[in-house]
């Protein structure tokens, strides 16, 4: 919250010197077409009872806007002229993506085993028992190792969506070229 009222403060006070030597109507063309970047900072923690150690992580993430409208990352890049970064930012998410989708997949697999292997437990009474119980053994057992399996990639595109490809040093120096650029291309019209 801190950030988005710097970000807004920020945006007032420069519109006037930004917009300088411009009439009204190039003012309006120029903040629908600008880039901005807003920073948004999130943290997360855990703490290990038996050791008692706390851990915690704080994550720095950017958004792009195009003038009043949020865009992705990777069209942040190509409407600002970096192609190559374009396709790195969209290669990146496109992996993220994989990482969820298949990951996320694989542990309802392997909890849904686990599940089975639970409401298919033989009753003690039947004759059938011993052998019924190891195969249901198994499938619990299996259906432990397929679900952390699949918790593996699906941690680390959860981690993965949290980051941008870039950093957001790099993106307000971009915001900033980008920026400078427009507003000659709008006063020369």
């Amino acid at each position: 919250m801190k950030f988005m009222i710097v970000f807004l403060i920020f945006s007032l006070l420069t519109i006037p010197i930004f917009s300088q030597d411009l009439t009204a109507e190039q003012e309006r063309e120029l903040n629908r077409l600008r880039l901005f970047v807003e920073t948004d900072q999130h943290t997360f923690g855990s703490f290990n009872i038996d050791t008692g150690f706390w851990y915690s992580s704080t994550v720095k993430q950017w958004k792009g806007y195009r003038g009043f409208s949020l865009i992705n990352e990777d069209d942040f890049y190509r409407i600002a002229g970096y192609d190559f970064e374009a396709n790195q930012a969209q290669k990146y998410k496109s992996v993220n993506n994989i990482l969820l989708i298949s990951g996320g997949t694989v542990t309802v697999i392997g909890f849904g085993m686990m599940i089975t292997s639970l409401l298919t437990m033989p009753d003690v009474m039947d004759p059938d028992f011993d052998a019924k119980m190891s195969t249901s053994e198994t499938l619990l057992w299996v259906g432990a190792g397929v679900g952390i399996a699949g918790a593996i990639p699906l941690g680390i595109g959860i981690s993965r969506a949290l980051r941008n490809w870039g950093p957001a040093g790099s993106a307000f120096q971009i915001a900033d070229d980008y920026n400078a650029e427009l507003k000659k291309r709008i006063r020369s019209k």
